[in-house]
């Protein structure tokens, strides 16, 4: 089997793995070439399996003969995608909430940027920026943490449901809290400590 066919297979097969994660992204294939001095046996069946769960970027590609010969090769081919990702429209200080302002998308190679990158902005506006961001720049998961909504010291709104009853006291925060996160909280006027679930800016449930 000439080795020019089995790379045409391989660039084929690369190809529709990427369409199929990315079907609205721009693909492009380059198969590196092998060393001109291979031989392979005649093949009437190939099959392709990929070596890991990236189809972009650089990725390897084990073809092996099903019959007649038996044979199996890795091959490298260097995968192209572009597609829109989130990335700064300008610069966002350290410790600033992220506002649909600062937010822009633009098309990116995802062979030449790092796992973890953002798609949606919508996703993204109102948390807070771990580090300084720079404009341009791709924004990463990793970049980002969940807004404060309660903050320790601070007075919040405690709902407990009895029933088909919900009853609300003040309480006053006894850590800081994020969405879903659960806090101590402590009745200024029975010094009583419960523990309830942040739902919101200054919010706590006794029930997640």
């Amino acid at each position: 089997m000439a080795t020019t066919d089995l790379l045409a297979l391989a660039e084929a097969f690369a190809t529709r793995a990427a369409e199929q994660a990315y079907p609205d992204g721009e693909v492009t294939v380059t198969m590196v070439p092998l060393d001109a001095r291979l031989t392979l046996d005649a093949c009437d069946e190939v099959r392709f399996d990929p070596t890991g769960d990236r189809v972009a970027g650089r990725i390897a590609i084990r073809a092996r003969c099903a019959g007649p010969a038996s044979w199996g090769i890795f091959l490298t081919a260097m995968v192209d995608v572009v597609v829109p990702v989130v990335t700064l429209a300008r610069p966002v200080p350290r410790g600033s909430v992220l506002q649909a302002a600062d937010l822009t998308t633009t098309r990116q190679n995802l062979g030449q940027i790092r796992d973890g990158y953002v798609v949606d902005t919508a996703d993204v506006a109102g948390m807070v920026a771990k580090t300084t961001l720079r404009a341009d720049a791709v924004l990463y998961q990793r970049q980002l943490a969940a807004p404060r909504l309660v903050t320790r010291g601070e007075p919040v709104t405690v709902a407990a449901r009895h029933g088909h009853v919900q009853v609300t006291t003040q309480a006053i925060a006894l850590s800081d809290g994020v969405y879903g996160e659960q806090v101590q909280v402590r009745n200024p006027r029975s010094e009583r400590v419960v523990t309830g679930w942040v739902t919101g800016p200054g919010q706590v449930s006794t029930r997640p």
